[in-house]
């Protein structure tokens, strides 16, 4: 069967109290299987009511131009529609991404997003399934398990302090002030099914410190390649 990779970059605003909970979710996707896609739908758990949608960084992104949510079987299904251009595949990384984001009424994001390319009709294009994980933080650590049912890995795990929030337009690869301060902290591993990886962060304890996480999640059973960027506050005392 044919697979669609995707290249994601997953972008969270987090508030916690002993650990941080997404609050704000963005993310980037290439396209770099056999079809090219036309549309972009994401499915949450839960019913959402969304707040703010974002639809791609002009100059940077191939832009959508409509969005939509949908509530069923308990479950809201966000669908970004209309592209500057069709969805080419691109296994070099050569083409522009997309790049979507959402915050909902309840400022939750969850710790697993699926996500599917569609046709030109809307419907998912077989193969296209990914799959994504979102870290937990704490004062003196980030954790990151996998919630999935097959093994993943886990890599290039980097990290900034930030002085203030970062806004969720300017949490993407473009900005290249934000790139510059991060850090690596581990090289990640190889996690199975409930595993969870540990990793340190500078300096602990800092409360209700404003900070960035990027990693990369892959998997032989995912369509999906996923660079990962999370904007987190540490929790407070």
């Amino acid at each position: 069967m044919n697979r669609s990779l995707v290249l994601i970059t997953i972008l969270a605003a987090i508030l916690g109290s002993s650990t941080g909970m997404a609050t704000t979710c963005n993310l980037d996707w290439r396209n770099t299987g056999t079809q090219t896609a036309y549309d972009l739908a994401l499915v949450l758990p839960g019913l959402k009511t969304i707040t703010q949608w974002y639809d791609g960084t002009p100059g940077h992104d191939d832009v959508f131009s409509a969005t939509s949510a949908t509530q069923a079987g308990g479950n809201t299904t966000l669908h970004w529609t209309s592209p500057t251009t069709p969805i080419a595949p691109d296994p070099s990384g050569t083409s522009p991404q997309v790049h979507v984001g959402w915050t909902t009424s309840d400022k939750t994001c969850p710790q697993l997003v699926t996500g599917y390319w569609t046709d030109q009709n809307g419907n998912a294009i077989p193969g296209s399934f990914v799959a994504v994980v979102v870290d937990h933080l704490t004062a003196s650590e980030l954790s990151i398990t996998n919630s999935l049912g097959s093994t993943i890995t886990i890599s290039n795990v980097r990290f900034a302090y930030v002085s203030s929030p970062v806004s969720l337009p300017d949490l993407n690869r473009s900005n290249q002030g934000l790139v510059s301060q991060l850090q690596t902290l581990s090289s990640g591993g190889s996690l199975g099914a409930g595993q969870t990886l540990h990793v340190p962060i500078p300096n602990p304890p800092c409360y209700e410190c404003n900070v960035v996480v990027n990693y990369e999640v892959s998997g032989n059973s995912l369509d999906a390649v996923a660079d990962t960027w999370i904007a987190d506050i540490t929790p407070g005392r």
